[in-house]
C-alpha cells in the first residue's frame, strides 16, 4: 500500500510539473492570425541548403560576425523557402540572419565584406501570429503551432504564400511567423 502511495504521489507531481512547464512555454497558448502590411527591413545574413533543423549554427555564424563590427544582433529571422512536409530535409532552401537596424546602415559594407549577404525583405501583403520566446523548446514548439493555423487561414481566405519569415525578437522575447502572400 505504501509503495502504490508513493507512485501515485509520484505520477500526480509528474503530471502537474509537465502541466506547468507547458503552460510557461506557451503550450496551451491560443494563438490567432493577423493580417498587416510587413516587410522593408535590411537583414544580413547566410543562404543554407539542409535541414531547417540545423540553420541555429548560421544563425551563430552571423551572430558572432555583427558582434565583431560592434552590432547587437536583438532581431534575428529566417527565411524559410520550402515546405519541409513536401521537400526532402537536405534540399530545403534558407536564409538565416539579423534584422540590421537603421542606425548600423553605415556598416553595411563592413557587413557585405565579412561575406554576409545583405538584402531587403520587401513589403507586402502578410499574416502573422506570435508565440512567447521562452527558451529552446519555443522554436520547435511555436513553429507546430504557427504553421498549420496559418496554412489553414490562407487556404480558408484563398491566398498564396510568397515568403515565410520567422522573426526572433531577443528583446521582447517572441517569435513572430509571417507569411507574405499574393
Amino acid at each position: 500500500m505504501k509503495i502504490l502511495k508513493i507512485i501515485l504521489i509520484s505520477a500526480v507531481s509528474l503530471l502537474i510539473s509537465l502541466l506547468l512547464f507547458g503552460w510557461f512555454i506557451g503550450f496551451f497558448k491560443n494563438m490567432k492570425v493577423k493580417e498587416k502590411e510587413e516587410g522593408g527591413f535590411t537583414v544580413a545574413g547566410l543562404k543554407y541548403t539542409g535541414p531547417y533543423s540545423t540553420t541555429a549554427k548560421y544563425m551563430a555564424q552571423v551572430e558572432q560576425k555583427l558582434i565583431k563590427l560592434g552590432i547587437m544582433p536583438n532581431r534575428e529571422f529566417g527565411i524559410y523557402y520550402d515546405n519541409p512536409q513536401t521537400s526532402s530535409p537536405e534540399n530545403c532552401r534558407s536564409y538565416v540572419g539579423c534584422i540590421i537596424r537603421e542606425e548600423d546602415y553605415d556598416k553595411i559594407p563592413e557587413l557585405i565584406s565579412t561575406g554576409l549577404i545583405v538584402d531587403t525583405v520587401p513589403k507586402g501583403k502578410a499574416i502573422f501570429t506570435e508565440f512567447s520566446l521562452r527558451n529552446s523548446v519555443s522554436f520547435m514548439l511555436g513553429a507546430m503551432k504557427a504553421y498549420p493555423l496559418m496554412s489553414k487561414y490562407l487556404s480558408t481566405k484563398g491566398y498564396k504564400a510568397t515568403m515565410s519569415i520567422e522573426i526572433y525578437d531577443l528583446v521582447d522575447r517572441k517569435i513572430t511567423y509571417l507569411m507574405q502572400y499574393e
